[in-house]
């Protein structure tokens, strides 16, 4: 069985899409529409985190995941851009939810169709991969 990779890829980035915003009932972005502006940062009881602390790692994973997999890998976890300026937990909603726009399309970016990227032929069962190739109009 052989799986083309660009198949694969182009399936995952259409789920994170979903995922993220593109699903009207269940993305990401979709859940944060009625949350009102005192709810951003009210903790809710039994809560370890507000809703804008969790977006904050949602975002810091997104620009960390793109720096170390596609970057130089020079990003401080704790540092600016990935924390907020100041020391504060947390950035004002608009901010927040522009910085995470941003690092989720840095992020998805290499997995776009758009970009470069080599096609590989995969071979293999769903337990193992057994052969990784270029792929090339003459390989079947």
């Amino acid at each position: 069985m052989a799986v083309e990779t660009r198949d694969v890829v182009d399936a995952v980035a259409t789920l994170i899409e979903d995922a993220y915003e593109k699903d009207p009932e269940q993305s990401l972005i979709s859940n944060l529409s009625g949350v009102s502006q005192g709810d951003w940062t009210t903790l809710p009881s039994g809560a370890e985190r507000s809703i804008s602390e969790i977006l904050e790692h949602v975002g810091w994973a997104k620009w960390m995941y793109d720096d170390y997999a596609f970057g130089d890998g020079s990003l401080r976890g704790d540092e600016p851009p990935l924390i907020p300026e100041g020391g504060a937990s947390s950035r004002p909603p608009e901010e927040l939810l522009a910085w995470l726009d941003q690092g989720h399309r840095r992020w998805l970016l290499p997995f776009k169709p758009s970009r470069t990227m080599l096609n590989w032929v995969v071979s293999g069962s769903p337990t193992g991969v057994t052969a990784c190739r270029p792929a090339s109009s003459s390989a079947s």
